[in-house]
């Protein structure tokens, strides 16, 4: 009787070895792609979230305020029971892409009139990749003017 041994041949390890390296590299891509979305995703959420605390503040006060700082609370300056938003909440990190620097968002007043500055790593909800202005008539892309 003959001892048949089995066993694995080189290139059927390097076979499976190439297959899996493939299977790593795209679903890596794909896990990239779906961060970006989300990270996206979350700062048009944070903007609009902002953007109708802002609203609520100016209904009540009559002006917008001057400045705001991220991570801190919107409140009414007379009444410190009314809170606009808990937190005024602050780019996902990380931030920094090659089209965005590692910035928080911009918020400019004039007390009649606002520009918040954000930007997106790719096309999200018809709001163009890079910076982008939002203020009283909405979401517009570009970089903000100065008031």
């Amino acid at each position: 009787m003959k001892n048949k041994k089995t066993a694995f041949t080189l290139i059927e390890l390097l076979v499976t070895i190439s297959i899996i390296a493939v299977l790593v590299v795209v679903t890596s891509i794909s896990f990239t792609d779906v961060r970006k979305n989300s990270k996206d995703a979350k700062r048009i959420n944070n903007i609009k979230q902002i953007q109708f605390a802002l609203e609520l503040y100016r209904r009540d006060i009559g002006t917008y305020p001057l400045s705001l700082s991220i991570n801190s609370s919107l409140v009414n300056p007379s009444s410190s029971d009314i809170i606009y938003l808990k937190k005024i909440p602050s780019n996902p990190r990380p931030e920094s892409n090659e089209l965005c620097p590692e910035t928080e968002y911009s918020y400019e007043s004039n007390g009649q009139f606002y520009y918040l500055e954000f930007c997106l790593e790719k096309n999200e909800q018809e709001i163009s990749s890079g910076y982008n202005c939002a203020s009283i008539s909405g979401i517009a892309t570009g970089t903000c003017p100065s008031l």
